[in-house]
């Protein structure tokens, strides 16, 4: 099992963003794993009297990943 946590916190002209992503993969055979993620993102940005980015919003991810790697020397 391995965890991972990302984070972003930014400037557009002025106006502040951030994101957050933490997330977990399990491995359950060889190259085969399954992936849980959480991803978060708040930005209001308003540009020129317009809102360019308005956005608060958390979704949550699971994927299922198979991977493997070929050796050319074979």
């Amino acid at each position: 099992m391995s965890l991972s946590l990302e984070g972003h916190p930014g400037r557009i002209e002025g106006e502040d963003e951030r994101s957050g992503a933490p997330g977990a993969r399990y491995d359950l055979a060889r190259g085969m794993s399954v992936n849980l993620g959480i991803n978060y993102a708040e930005a209001l940005i308003d540009l020129g009297g317009g809102s360019f980015v308005n956005t608060e919003d958390t979704k949550a991810v699971v994927s299922l990943r198979y991977s493997f790697w070929v050796n050319p020397g074979c």
